[in-house]
């Protein structure tokens, strides 16, 4: 997590980042990471401690994101991907236009994920 501080404080232009089996590394990394930094690539892949928390708020700071993958990160859920997809409204749902511009999901051996998402992406 503080190595992620780290970049994000003082990497403000890297826009790609590819985190594999980082075991320590949790929300608060990637809560740190996003603050200053906007990613376009991110892939956590085999990350046992990055919860639907750090996700949330990767996408609340990643407008411009093109590519994302989540492979094997067990403790993610159908929150995650439906804040890709979905905002609250007052008494419905409207789509979540803050990654328009995402091009590339990639989702593979998450557990947690149930069929609703497959809806919520369509």
């Amino acid at each position: 997590d503080h190595c992620l501080h780290q970049i994000g404080k003082k990497c403000l232009k890297i826009d790609a980042i590819s985190l594999r089996c980082c075991g320590n590394i949790t929300d608060l990394g990637l809560i740190e990471l996003t603050k200053n930094v906007r990613l376009r690539n991110l892939e956590l892949s085999h990350n046992i401690c990055i919860t639907d928390i750090g996700i949330l708020s990767l996408i609340a700071n990643s407008s411009q994101m093109s590519k994302l993958v989540l492979t094997n990160c067990p403790k993610l859920s159908d929150e995650s991907i439906g804040a890709l997809y979905e905002a609250h409204a007052a008494w419905g749902k409207k789509r979540n236009h803050r990654l328009a511009t995402l091009t590339t999901l990639e989702l593979r051996d998450n557990y947690n994920f149930t069929t609703q998402i497959f809806s919520w992406i369509s």
